[in-house]
């Protein structure tokens, strides 16, 4: 009994070789093969593959109809050539995942035949020619991820038939024509990725009015023009909206930022975009990046409150920071992990009122342009506060670039001057990681 379990094996691996020569054909098998007109000895090799099947990796059978292939994952097997029409036989296929390969050639139209599938990833590799409208057969599909490939043309309005799609990457292709009023029919859609391709003309006003879970939208990087529709601003779920690199025009509304409670991300950098920055921008409380660059705004930045504390920022603090509106009150960047020396820009923002540091890993020496920081009054009176902790290569600067006339001689380094705020003040000054006094001094912050 035993040997014969054994003997089968290099019947095993033949169907094995068969089945990947089937679905994945050489160029030089660009059509079916001509020992059968029909085709049917392939289906029957993909269906005795089914029969078999459960022993090799990326390929799963069902657990009721364990003879079904319900799930190929193929993704970064060094595949080639084109996939074969006859993939459209595995009809109880719920996964394909065939990314990061090599594969070329046009998508078969008998994707559409696989009416169970409900993940489909083809993105990462060659595939060319247009999106298959026969896609819209696959009412069930959640994920489609067809991006980094070569496919062209306009997106076929099956694509609209989608009512559980979830999310749709076309990124970095080669698409045209106008992006599609049929999309806002994507009504379960979260993530829409359009960027890197040909699209053209105005985003349709209705757009995204209709989608009310959107949470992510990248139409970077394409011909885009005309007016931002006013329904973006009211997708209460959008964490992430990308429309940089187009020729986008108009102004932002006041209420821009009003109804974003969770945007964390925010590129429209490359338009052609004028006018002044929303005011409501400090209303967005989560927001972690904002790209304006390369437009046409006019006015300071509005926000008097810059909090971007307990995140997981890091890096280092830009010299760009001076270029903040000079009405900033409020600068808190504590507990993060942002490192570096402090830039010596910072002795711009003349109205701060409260500086936060505090908590992360600055290094190098403290920047002498504080002392422009002109928020203390005349007649402040010292206040004791403790000192930084120690433990890090940090030179202080020599004190006397930070005395001011009026200031008591025990007060030998005025780190933040404010008007108000003490226990902003005091944030600043205590716990931070990346700043040491080798020699004991008494510190004091004036309030």
């Amino acid at each position: 009994m035993h040997a014969r379990c054994l003997s089968c094996y290099p019947l095993l691996l033949l169907l094995l070789l068969l089945l990947l020569r089937l679905l994945l054909l050489r160029p030089c098998l660009a059509e079916p093969p001509r020992s059968s007109d029909d085709g049917s000895d392939d289906k029957l090799t993909l269906l005795s593959f089914s029969r078999l099947c459960g022993g090799w990796s990326g390929v799963v059978c069902g657990r009721r109809h364990t003879d079904r292939v319900v799930a190929l994952r193929l993704n970064s097997s060094g595949l080639d050539g084109r996939l074969s029409p006859f993939v459209g036989n595995l009809s109880f296929l719920r996964v394909l995942d065939l990314n990061s390969n090599n594969l070329e050639g046009p998508m078969p139209q008998e994707l559409g035949q696989l009416r169970r599938l409900r993940f489909l990833d083809l993105s990462r590799n060659l595939f060319a020619g247009s999106v298959p409208p026969a896609l819209g057969w696959c009412a069930q599909l959640t994920h489609v991820h067809l991006g980094f490939n070569h496919l062209q043309g306009e997106l076929p309005s099956e694509i609209g038939s989608f009512k559980y799609l979830v999310y749709l990457n076309l990124i970095d292709n080669h698409l045209s024509g106008e992006i599609p009023p049929f999309l806002a029919n994507l009504s379960s859609i979260r993530s829409l990725g359009l960027s890197y391709n040909a699209f053209s003309g105005p985003i349709p006003p209705p757009f995204v009015a209709h989608l009310p879970h959107l949470s992510s939208v990248s139409f970077e990087f394409n011909n885009l023009s005309g007016a931002i529709p006013p329904s973006f601003w009211n997708i209460s779920n959008l964490i992430n909206l990308s429309l940089a690199g187009n020729a986008l025009t108009g102004t932002l509304p006041p209420n821009t930022f009003d109804n974003l409670p969770r945007l964390q991300t925010f590129f429209l950098q490359a338009n052609q975009l004028h006018g002044h920055i929303p005011a409501s921008l400090g209303n967005a409380s989560d927001l972690l990046s904002i790209q304006l660059r390369t437009n046409f705004f006019s006015g300071t930045v509005p926000p008097q409150d810059l909090i971007l504390a307990s995140n997981m920022l890091g890096g280092e603090l830009p010299v760009s920071i001076s270029n903040l509106s000079t009405s900033l009150l409020i600068l808190a960047l504590e507990y993060n992990k942002v490192s570096g020396s402090i830039p010596e820009g910072i002795g711009n923002l003349v109205n701060l009122q409260a500086l936060d540091l505090s908590n992360n890993f600055f290094t190098g020496t403290l920047p002498s342009s504080m002392i422009l920081l002109q928020g203390v009054p005349r007649n402040a009176v010292p206040e004791d506060i403790e000192r930084f902790l120690c433990g890090t290569n940090v030179e202080p600067p020599p004190f006397e670039s930070f005395l001011r006339p009026g200031v008591p001689d025990p007060i030998r380094v005025v780190l933040v001057k404010f008007r108000s705020r003490t226990d902003a003040a005091n944030a600043f000054i205590t716990k931070n990681r990346g700043f040491c006094l080798n020699n004991p001094v008494s510190m004091r912050v004036l309030q």
